[in-house]
């Protein structure tokens, strides 16, 4: 009988667990286990990584998306922009033709005064 908590190597290189607390003793194959939680600690771990990946290229795309949105927002607030100054530039023309005109009424009332 082995003790409790050993776990002997035979030739071959296979792990056998003895467990002490069930009659008759049993033998189990270990080394299968410790493969499987080995596997299933990669398994998590690739999935921890690749859901980083994912993230990582969920957060680049809405970047990307935002950065895009942006562009587009500040495309269509410089043509905003750019119509508005188009229209103060035609209003700044109006003013100045009308006070142009304005100057020509007043000259014309000051020499009418003068005349008379």
């Amino acid at each position: 009988m082995v003790g409790c908590g050993t776990t002997p190597k035979s030739n071959v290189g296979m792990f056998f667990c003895v467990h002490t607390n069930t009659i008759p003793v049993a033998l189990e194959d270990c080394s299968h286990k410790e493969l499987a939680q080995e596997q299933g600690e990669r398994k998590v771990q690739t999935s921890k990584e690749d859901l980083m990946g994912v993230k990582s290229l969920m957060i680049h795309s809405n970047k990307d998306l935002l950065i895009q949105r942006q562009d587009e927002i500040i495309k269509a607030l410089e043509e905003q922009i750019s119509d508005e100054e188009q229209e103060l530039f035609e209003k700044d023309r109006q003013i100045a033709q009308l006070e142009s005109e304005l100057e020509e009424v007043c000259e014309e009332l000051f020499l009418e005064e003068n005349l008379r």
